[in-house]
């Protein structure tokens, strides 16, 4: 069975064999030695053990032997409880009592030989590695003056010439101490400008270096960068800049920021005399901030002139997302000068544009008879999108009464050619004349929905010369049934064509006819018409039964 017994100082918990019990052991960890508490087993039993001698003497205590031994004297007890378990504190009655045998000299010897800690191998290595490394570092430092000592030793002696060399000095030159000067460190203060630009009477001469270009040029512009542009030679000078601008238009192009003084300056005195150059920077697609903040400009420019050469260019930016607030603004301010080119784009392909225009044009008080002549106009354009605006222009145009044959004929050759017919029929509902009708019924479109509008705008017009017309449609599919109410509306007008209707040799026609009498013929004219039908086509019996019924109805009105 095995005993657990605590390592005094580390407190190990050591397990031993039982037969080691009263013995010095060693801790398997520090390596301590110390006396493993609990005797042996005896061979024999206690019923077994021989009777003590009343007069023997006590055995020496188990705490008296450990001092003996040179052990600490005091052990903690460790009783076996279990194969795997121990329990410290005082030992039961029953270990009490039992008194540890008494050992001999040479035991005790022994048993200190191996309480002695055991040696280790990592110990001797570490001792023989650090004397060398001792004896290394010990030996570099007296080696190394030794060897820098023979090296000095054995360098050849540089030669020496015998003759003495006697270096005389200059004489110290005695005179009167004289201290330096002192100089404060002043800022140097700019030269005055050559122009001063609250004299106007300087602006010849300003002009003569502005031709002559590099500093003279530069002095100019300073001056008329600041001086009043209300000058009575403003023309001139804005003259003189505008010979320069479109070469300082091409250099500020090719270098960022730079020529900012010339264009200070040009901008300050522009007259109409500089529209050109204006125009040149507007139409400019440069795009960086420089070039655009110039563009800006000039756009305000124009607009403050209310020069009407410029009004094209800003137009061009109308749409524009990076310029078309300015220009808009520009040519409100403009006003009337910008009219024509507005008009030009009163229609215009894009919707956002042509909105922008007809609202500048509001603004600047142009008339809608204007606004119409324009849009007359742009009937005839070859360009698909303006011509379909201005068709939608005129649908959504209050009439002006004494225009409206005018705009008709304007339209009528759309009619013909077919060309946007469902935007046509939107535009003849506000601007038709009678005149337009025959037209309309004599071009209807394929598509059956449009042909439909188009026969109910006819029916609008009430024009009796569309009767014919309207009966040879009532056959027609789909739009048969507008051109049928149509003729209802006309009533007996219609009824002489519709009884012609019955003998044609289309015997769809001949049905719708006869059934359309039942609506609007009367017994004097359609009775005799419709027993003759009957008669002329005896094989076709729907006819006879259309014809019945629709007598029936005449009869019934009693017409």
């Amino acid at each position: 069975m095995a005993i657990t017994m605590k390592c005094p100082r580390c407190t190990h918990k050591n397990s031993f064999d039982d037969a080691q019990a009263g013995t010095p052991v060693n801790c398997r960890i520090c390596h301590h030695g110390f006396t493993l508490s609990g005797a042996a087993p005896s061979a024999a039993s206690p019923a077994q053990s021989p009777p003590a001698k009343p007069n023997a003497p006590s055995p020496t205590p188990a705490a008296n032997v450990g001092l003996q031994a040179g052990l600490p004297s005091t052990i903690p007890v460790l009783t076996p409880i279990g194969p795997t378990q121990t329990r410290e504190g005082p030992p039961p009655a029953s270990s009490r009592s039992r008194k540890p045998a008494p050992i001999g000299e040479e035991e005790r010897d022994q048993r200190r030989r191996e309480a002695r800690p055991r040696s280790s191998v990592g110990w001797i290595l570490g001792i023989i590695l650090g004397g060398v490394g001792v004896v290394a570092v010990v030996g570099g430092c007296l080696v190394a003056p030794l060897v820098f000592w023979v090296g000095w030793r054995s360098a050849p002696a540089p030669a020496i010439d015998d003759a003495v060399v006697v270096v005389q000095a200059p004489p110290i030159q005695q005179g009167p101490f004289n201290p330096p000067i002192f100089q404060p460190n002043i800022p140097v203060l700019p030269a005055p400008p050559r122009f001063d630009p609250n004299n106007a009477n300087q602006l010849d001469a300003v002009l003569a270096a502005l031709k002559n270009g590099g500093g003279d040029e530069k002095d100019a512009l300073l001056w008329l960068k600041e001086a009043n542009p209300n000058h009575a030679g403003r023309t001139r000078a804005a003259r003189a800049l505008e010979s320069l601008a479109p070469a300082k238009i091409d250099a500020q192009n090719r270098n960022v920021f730079s020529e900012s003084d010339f264009f200070t300056a040009y901008f300050r005195w522009a007259t109409v005399d500089n529209v050109p150059s204006l125009v040149q920077m507007v139409e400019d697609d440069t795009f960086r901030i420089d070039t655009n903040e110039r563009r800006h400009k000039a756009i305000a420019t124009l607009g403050t002139l209310k020069d009407g050469r410029g009004a094209e260019a800003l137009c061009k930016r109308l749409g524009d997302v990076f310029n078309s607030n300015q220009a808009i603004s520009a040519l409100e301010v403009m006003g009337p000068p910008a009219e024509p080119a507005l008009l030009r784009r009163v229609n215009h392909g894009n919707g956002g544009v042509r909105g922008d225009a007809r609202r500048i044009l509001k603004r600047i008080g142009t008339s809608d008879d204007t606004i119409l002549t324009q849009t007359l106009a742009d009937l005839g354009s070859p360009d698909n999108q303006v011509r379909d605006a201005a068709i939608d222009s005129l649908a959504q145009t209050p009439v002006i009464a004494n225009r409206k044959k005018e705009v008709a004929g304007a339209l009528e050759p759309l009619i013909v050619a077919k060309t946007s017919q469902d935007r046509v029929v939107k535009a003849l509902e506000v601007w038709a004349t009678p005149e337009l009708a025959v037209v309309i019924l004599m071009n209807l479109d394929s598509n059956a929905f449009i042909a439909r509008d188009q026969i109910k705008l006819v029916g609008k017009m009430r024009e009796p010369r569309t009767i014919p017309h309207l009966v040879g449609l009532i056959s027609r599919p789909f739009a048969g049934d507008e051109a049928r109410n149509v003729l209802k509306q006309f009533g007996k007008q219609a009824e002489p064509e519709v009884v012609k209707a019955l003998i044609s040799n289309d015997e769809g026609l001949r049905r719708e006819a006869a059934k359309l009498l039942g609506d609007i013929g009367t017994i004097k004219g359609s009775g005799p018409a419709l027993q003759a039908a009957t008669m002329a086509y005896p094989n076709d019996g729907l006819l006879r039964i259309f014809a019945q019924q629709s007598m029936k109805a005449i009869l019934a009105r009693g017409m």
